[in-house]
């Protein structure tokens, strides 16, 4: 994860270095600027570390893992800041939902005793992306930006929380057509914060930890008005 960040970052800064290099003839920010929307169909591997710390002070760790494919929608507006330089905002949301189990007896559980269920469900999230265009048809772009997740835990824990949230960091490519539809691809990581509740373990009251993160790849076809 800290490896992935690094080289985010690392794009952010040659991406604004850009700004004061000189531009290529066939690189426009203009023909990318303003207001977009797009449909979006990505596979998700979601992960889930987790442990179970008992009043026996026995510590049980695992993790289970889900790949869902889901549709979403993604709507934005980019805004020129140089001649091939732009600086996106947008936001885009799931209405899907996708379903992590993980019980003691699968070699997979994040609970030490019992079956857990964990449902994510209207995942949405808002981003800045900086935005280089290369040539009149073609652009890349990092992404940044804030992910909030619905969530629905039953089975062995208790004061399950309902929602779960974090930073999204992505790269990706937008080609354009001369109709203004465009097809753009991008693959990041949505790195979630702690999440806690009690349950689990040798006894009720035991304290459950989990940090959930799921990697991404997606294929959006949208069109710039």
């Amino acid at each position: 994860m800290k490896k992935l960040r690094k080289i985010l970052y690392g794009a952010c800064a040659l991406i604004i270095a850009s700004m004061g290099m000189s531009t290529p003839l066939t690189a426009g920010s203009s023909d990318f600027a303003g207001p977009y929307i797009a449909i979006q169909g990505s596979v998700n591997g979601l992960v889930l570390h987790g442990e179970v710390d008992d009043t026996n002070s026995q510590i049980t760790s695992g993790t289970a893992g889900k790949i869902a494919g889901v549709v979403g929608v993604e709507a934005g507006y980019s805004i020129p800041v140089s001649d091939n330089f732009l600086l996106g905002i947008g936001a885009l949301y799931h209405p899907g939902s996708a379903q992590l189990n993980a019980d003691a007896g699968d070699g997979s559980a994040w609970s030490g005793s019992g079956d857990v269920s964990m449902t994510i469900d209207d995942h949405m999230s808002v981003f800045i992306q900086p935005t280089v265009s290369v040539s009149d048809s073609s652009a890349v772009y990092v992404k940044i930006g804030y992910v909030h997740a619905a969530l629905n835990i039953t089975g062995d824990v208790q004061d399950p929380p309902g929602a779960m949230s974090g930073a999204k960091y992505g790269i990706g490519s937008r080609t354009l057509y001369s109709n203004g539809m465009f097809i753009q691809t991008e693959a990041g990581v949505n790195a979630y914060t702690e999440i806690g509740m009690t349950g689990g373990g040798n006894a009720t009251n035991g304290i459950l930890s989990a940090t959930p993160s799921i990697a991404y790849g997606s294929v959006s076809i949208g069109v710039r008005f």
